[in-house]
């Protein structure tokens, strides 16, 4: 591994006894690799000779990407120190777990050439590599990119540490919905607000195992129905679980969800031109399946399309005499919506 970062680590030896360094970090990579914060405690396991410095430009910058390629993974290293040079590196391994554990000793080793790789909470000795660099050309600028491929491949006779590989890593997001559905009365529009859990590498033997749980509430928007000369408004509340065996992702910022769900809670009617009438109220319960499809904009910020269909299960029909039904709910209704939220 020295080899990978042996002219990063040659230019800093100086730094090595030094104080601590300020560095800026920016990582970004598939939802199924491993998180920036799972990164971080790793370089942080190999050197503690740094701190975060967030919006300084005055600090070295370490870029790190990571993506699909082919039946692998793909990591990219890049450095770049106050005056604007540019050193690069890309590292080829076939999980996305030995990518960023390479990157995260390339890091560390950068920021202290003498940093306890070896005796590291989380050992390197799961990827192997071996290095070549193309020297630049005579004529390229000192402070030009240069470029290494590393191909990374683990040791037969070794196994990498358990939590690097399939320790659990919960994600946190929040967001909300706008949706149309016939499962109701009619057409309702609805608004959704949620909480979500999506659980990374539960099972280290069955890696496309990723569940998601959102827990959150649904209130319509009130539709007025109208039946001979009575006019009625109708409203809807329920509280809703969505749970997804596993989140498919399919490029660094697109996934998608298969998932089954259900709400329970209230539809209610007022009568508007009846003297003395009172809200009537049914208690309400559906399930269902649901297809969403969500495009990571940013680390944090996402977008989404959802489409379901619903089995109400509580079918009472909402009536007003002598005038007839105003409401009744479908054997099978179908809705669909977009969505955004924040992912933390």
């Amino acid at each position: 591994m020295l080899g990978l970062v042996l002219p990063l680590a040659t230019a800093q030896d100086a730094r090595a006894e030094g104080p601590i360094e300020p560095i800026a970090f920016d990582y970004a990579a598939p939802a199924e690799c491993p998180s920036a914060e799972h990164v971080l405690r790793q370089i942080t396991g190999y050197t503690t000779k740094w701190t975060l410095a967030r919006g300084r430009e005055d600090v070295r910058s370490f870029r790190l990407r990571a993506e699909r390629r082919d039946q692998g993974y793909v990591g990219r290293f890049d450095l770049r120190d106050a005056k604007g040079t540019t050193v690069g590196r890309e590292v080829i391994a076939e999980t996305c777990e030995d990518v960023t554990l390479a990157l995260a000793i390339t890091v560390a080793l950068a920021i202290d050439p003498r940093a306890a790789i070896g005796g590291a909470e989380e050992p390197p000795s799961a990827p192997r590599e071996q290095a070549t660099e193309t020297p630049p050309a005579a004529n390229e600028s000192s402070s030009a990119s240069h470029e290494a491929t590393t191909s990374i491949a683990p040791a037969p006779s070794e196994k990498p540490a358990a939590h690097d590989v399939a320790s659990p890593h919960v994600n946190v997001a929040v967001g909300t919905r706008v949706e149309g559905t016939t499962a109701v009365s009619g057409l309702l529009a609805v608004f959704d607000a949620f909480v979500e859990l999506d659980v990374e590498r539960t099972i280290a033997q069955v890696p496309w195992f990723r569940p998601v749980l959102r827990v959150g509430l649904r209130q319509s928007f009130t539709r007025t129905a109208s039946v001979g000369e009575a006019r009625v408004d109708i409203d809807w509340t329920a509280g809703q679980i969505e749970a997804c065996p596993s989140r498919l992702v399919f490029a660094s910022h697109l996934s998608a969800d298969v998932c089954v769900g259900a709400n329970v809670g209230e539809l209610s009617a007022t009568a508007r031109d009846i003297p003395g009438a009172e809200r009537t109220r049914r208690f309400w319960f559906d399930y269902g399946g649901l297809l969403a499809a969500r495009w990571q904009a940013h680390p944090n910020f996402f977008a989404e399309l959802v489409a379901a269909s619903w089995v109400p299960r509580k079918r009472d029909r909402l009536r007003v005499e002598p005038d007839g039904v105003v409401s009744r709910a479908p054997a099978v209704g179908f809705s669909a919506g977009v969505g955004i939220g924040w992912r933390f």
